[in-house]
């Protein structure tokens, strides 16, 4: 705070002050041996506070289902803690508002911190690790440094209530460790102008931001143009909290209930019913708009996902395919077969191999040109998709070779399906455009992993199924050959 501003605080004789039985609840605040014998009998001296103790104590806010009856009983009701808060909180306030001197609003001011304070209290209802009373008390003396600066710089105090500047705090903060309060309390009041990186225990911090937002809040409730407002506490539960639309809903309606309550024991009116209920009308249709806007913009944002998500599966299968054939390509099958290799070891099931290599292909391209050879290449293709499962991994190895990964396959099964694509192929002959059939056959290796023999890795099966694709090459072609029958 500033030296010469300090100076003359210190030096002013009308600064505000705690009202008697204020100040001795703050002492026995600090008195580890306090009892609730002792509040109730600091309380019980000023009669006006007292009573207000007692219509809290049954009233909606601390509903219970039997009536409190006297003073000890509302003390022990309400809990050491939050009847040293409320005393606190009735003292002052009613001690305060008497003064009307200077260029500040009192009403405003009052009004103000009252919303904060009852915004203050339902948030802190939805944070666990924030004391309620705490909370109600701390924002509503957030900005108290206002009344001790208009005592000693009235107009300064007028153009600060006007504004959003937090200028006040550090007085306020000076002013009510004159007064020995908590520290906790001025902690929270100095942290709620920064919410940023505030460094202190998790508690801590979350009181700070519930005085914080609390005030966000009251000026939401005091405004003409409530949409910016709305939008100002919105961003702060997201940007702190990460909380949507449905929790700020919740917490603005919360406050509009408590509001009424608020204002009989304040004694203030706060804001008046029909103002309320239009406020609140607007509030909704505003919250419904926001959310609306929300959810197409995510369900966009999703969408744009999910295209890009699409897009990169194509790219990356593109990647992974064969551009003539359209079938998986050398890399994908070296990855795929060490994937599946692993799992055939670690589930204990069989896993078959087909290595397939076209007869006389050379002839064909020869005979017929390149672009015949290259339909026949794609008609192989086709005919292997067809006699294969749809999780079958079907590639082309190279030129006119061609391997298939069944995982789950035993041997018997196997040489069914390597039967059944020689077969095919050579009962299936390609037609050219002029009109010549041109007959395709295969020679086929089959080899299996954890059924008839085991592997030691998937270079050891594929060189298997390779061999013996040979013995049948060797012994004829158009033939498969297994590779468990060989050895």
């Amino acid at each position: 705070m500033d030296k010469g501003l300090q100076r003359k605080l210190k030096a002013c004789s009308d600064l505000p002050s705690l009202p008697a039985a204020a100040a001795r609840v703050i002492e026995l605040a600090e008195n580890p041996a306090a009892s609730m014998a002792d509040i109730s009998q600091a309380v019980s001296l000023d009669p006006a506070l007292a009573t207000k103790l007692m219509r809290i104590a049954n009233s909606p806010l601390y509903a219970r289902s039997r009536q409190i009856g006297n003073l000890d009983m509302a003390v022990m009701m309400l809990g050491l803690n939050a009847t040293i808060m409320l005393a606190l909180s009735f003292s002052l306030s009613a001690s305060m508002r008497r003064s009307r001197e200077g260029g500040m609003d009192y009403s405003l001011f009052w009004r103000r911190s009252l919303l904060a304070a009852t915004a203050a209290r339902v948030i802190a209802g939805k944070r666990p690790d924030v004391p309620v009373e705490d909370a109600f008390l701390a924002s509503m003396l957030r900005d108290i440094g206002l009344v001790a600066l208009d005592k000693v710089q009235p107009g300064a105090a007028a153009a600060q209530q006007d504004g959003h500047e937090n200028g006040q705090l550090e007085i306020g903060v000076w002013l009510l460790d004159q007064w020995h309060f908590p520290l906790h309390l001025l902690n929270a009041i100095q942290d709620s102008g920064h919410c940023d990186d505030l460094g202190r225990s998790a508690a801590e911090d979350d009181l700070a931001r519930c005085v914080a937002l609390s005030r966000l809040i009251a000026d939401f409730f005091m405004a003409h143009d409530m949409g910016e407002h709305l939008g100002k506490v919105r961003a702060f539960a997201t940007r702190h909290w990460s909380l949507d639309n449905v929790w700020v809903g919740e917490v603005l309606g919360a406050v509009a209930k408590e509001v009424p309550q608020i204002e009989e024991l304040f004694e203030l009116d706060l804001i008046d019913v029909q103002s309320l209920d239009g406020l609140m009308t607007q509030a909704k249709e505003l919250m419904m708009v926001r959310s609306l806007h929300t959810a197409q913009v995510l369900e966009s944002n999703r969408e744009e996902s999910r295209k890009m998500a699409r897009k990169a599966q194509l790219l990356e299968e593109k990647a992974n395919r064969d551009h003539l054939t359209g079938l998986w390509n050398r890399a994908y099958l070296d990855t795929s077969i060490k994937t599946l290799f692993e799992q055939s070891e670690t589930d204990r099931q069989p896993m078959s191999v087909i290595f397939l290599d076209l007869d006389h292909f050379k002839q064909i391209n020869d005979r017929h040109g390149h672009q015949t050879g290259d339909e026949a290449l794609e008609h192989v293709a086709q005919i292997l998709l067809d006699n294969t499962r749809s999780y079958d991994v079907v590639s082309r190895y190279g030129g006119e070779e061609f391997v298939i990964i069944m995982p789950g396959m035993d041997c018997d099964l196997a040489t069914r399906v390597a039967n059944r694509l020689v077969s095919s192929l050579r009962k299936s002959p390609l037609a050219t455009d002029s009109g010549e059939k041109v007959t395709i056959t295969a020679s086929a290796g089959v080899a299996t992993h954890n059924d008839k023999h085991d592997f030691d890795n998937p270079e050891g099966l594929m060189r298997a199924a390779d061999q013996v694709m040979y013995v049948a090459k060797t012994s004829g072609r158009n033939r498969f050959v297994v590779y468990s029958k060989c050895i």
